[in-house]
């Protein structure tokens, strides 16, 4: 029997958070809309509408600003329990497609659409085969724009969806297809897509990548695939193949369906780099009970803490360690993370950026809030309270001074495996 022919989508939401406040208020609509910290406070941006990033407006950016470039945009607290709920109709729509999904974040998944019947044709009909760019009959078009329609329908949000024979391409052509587009990239015209594009459209290429790149004048995809790769591997390691096959649009990850967080991480930049050793602790501190939070929130329990540090210069150091037991308290992370800290050379240079994570996840026994023990008793109240009135209404002891003026908020992470980025990294 022929084997069918692979057919992965990536569906993404376009600026997420800032679409559905767009939807719950029309008369915003058309408007530089901002979700996020208000530009009073020492918070950065979660999302921004389109109009908003035509003023270079992006998320991260702290709110002060993003105030300064567009003093018109209009500025919107995150509402995150609106916003999973929304995430929640979204992915029980797409599982009406296929069971195969594997979600990245809040708003973006793969789906494996292989063999998936294609909507109003039939259930025969499989999506199988690719009968060339823009063909009508095109399985894995059609059932990317039923998914749009149903999306629309259903939400009322914009989506942007890319169709290819793998993981990376597909990715690269919802990336394609912003805002609200839909874009197939069939195994015809791979080189013609990716050859012109820049290298740090490669998974992998970041800026000291693209820099030792630049240096052998490799700017493009293109011009990488030619290079051999006994070249990028004397400048680039191990990545060199990675970076290859890549360049010829090879990519034989499988969606993994039902995929679980492999880490749950937290991290800061700071305004303005520090070097202030209290503000430094307190900075941990306040990681670590971040990370504690959200593991406690999916019911997991992490062994290996990472502290990630970056300095001024953009060099950017990790540290892992292994606990004797998985746990999900801030005051064990706090520790583990403060132990490396301790043995992080030149200490005394200026940082611009601390993160803290936990990987080597499991499932912690469900608790009742006031069962276990007195730590665990404590956290989950501390839990409690703060889902209901708010972040920050109670925290530990060591953390009652721990919000400082030289501290953007953190972003909120859950990684999918090394280089991940955050599940709040919305465009």
């Amino acid at each position: 029997m022929e084997r069918l022919a692979r057919i992965i989508a990536h569906v993404d939401m376009d600026a997420f958070y800032a679409a559905i406040e767009v939807r719950d208020h029309p008369r915003y609509r058309g408007f530089p809309v901002v979700v996020g910290a208000p530009p009073s406070a020492r918070g950065v941006v979660a999302a921004a509408s389109y109009e908003a990033r035509r003023y270079g407006i992006r998320s991260a950016m702290p709110s002060r600003e993003a105030r300064a470039r567009c003093p018109q945009a209009i500025f919107l607290p995150v509402d995150m329990e609106k916003y999973r709920a929304v995430s929640a109709q979204l992915f029980e729509i797409l599982e009406t497609f296929t069971p195969r999904i594997e979600p990245l974040s809040i708003d973006e998944a793969f789906l494996d659409l292989t063999g998936c019947p294609v909507p109003g044709g039939g259930a025969r009909q499989e999506a199988s085969r690719a009968d060339g760019p823009g063909a009508a009959e095109d399985p894995g078009l059609a059932i990317g724009r039923a998914i749009k329609a149903r999306i629309r329908a259903a939400l009322d949000l914009p989506a942007s969806i890319g169709v290819a024979p793998n993981k990376f391409l597909a990715k690269l052509a919802s990336e394609l297809a912003k805002p609200d587009g839909l874009r197939r990239i069939g195994p015809e015209e791979v080189q013609e897509v990716l050859d012109p594009l820049p290298v740090t459209f490669l998974w992998g290429v970041g800026e000291e990548t693209r820099r030792r790149l630049g240096s052998m004048g490799i700017t493009t995809i293109g011009a990488l695939r030619r290079a051999p790769t006994s070249v990028l591997r004397a400048s680039l390691g191990f990545a060199a193949e990675h970076l290859a096959a890549l360049s010829r649009g090879i990519d034989d990850r499988p969606v993994e369906a039902g995929a679980r967080a492999k880490s749950v991480g937290r991290e800061v930049t700071f305004a303005h780099d520090t070097r202030d050793p209290e503000i430094l602790r307190r900075t941990l501190a306040s990681l670590a009970e971040e990370v504690a939070r959200g593991l406690r929130g999916q019911g997991l329990r992490g062994q290996t803490v990472t502290l990630k540090v970056r300095y001024g210069d953009f060099r950017t150091v990790t540290r892992r360690a292994t606990l004797d037991a998985p746990t999900d308290t801030g005051q064990d992370l706090y520790r583990a993370a403060e132990w490396m800290w301790s043995r992080i050379p030149e200490r005394g240079r200026a940082i611009r950026l601390l993160g803290v994570s936990a990987s080597r996840l499991g499932r912690s026994a469900q608790l009742d809030l006031f069962g276990g023990g007195r730590r665990d008793r404590a956290d989950r109240v501390m839990d409690a309270i703060n889902t209901r009135f708010g972040d920050g209404a109670v925290r530990p002891g060591r953390l009652a001074d721990a919000e400082d003026p030289d501290r953007s908020h953190p972003a909120a992470g859950v990684g999918q495996g090394a280089g991940s980025a955050s599940a709040v990294r919305r465009r």
